[in-house]
């Protein structure tokens, strides 16, 4: 059920938007948040997207988040998503990527590449 883009999905496989909506409560169809009291917070939302899913898969000792002795599985983003306005929150952009402390992604190098 996937068209092309993140975020054109029926089943949206975007990690900002799923942040969003966690956090928010809101989503498509709805003018008003569904049940704002039973949201999640900035830091439990990043926690569902790494640490909590390191646990269900066991690898909590080697990844999830960063520590020494860890894999080094870390993005930067192009905003602080602890601070930013919730609204822009779907919006987010990764601009590096590491996997075990190896720069495998950079957004100025795909951006050159597509000839943006």
């Amino acid at each position: 059920m996937q068209k092309v883009g993140s975020l054109r999905s029926i089943n949206p496989y975007n990690p900002w938007l799923g942040m969003w909506i966690a956090v928010s409560r809101k989503c498509r169809s709805l003018h008003a948040p569904l049940h704002p009291e039973g949201g999640l917070s900035r830091k439990e939302a990043i926690e569902m997207f790494t640490i909590n899913n390191a646990r269900i898969l066991l690898l909590e000792k080697e990844a999830g988040s960063l520590e020494p002795g860890k894999l080094a599985d870390m993005v930067l983003l192009d905003r602080d998503l602890l601070e930013c306005p919730l609204e822009r929150f779907a919006d987010t952009r990764v601009l590096k990527t590491w996997l075990g402390g190896k720069a495998v992604f950079s957004a100025d190098s795909a951006s050159r590449r597509s000839g943006e």
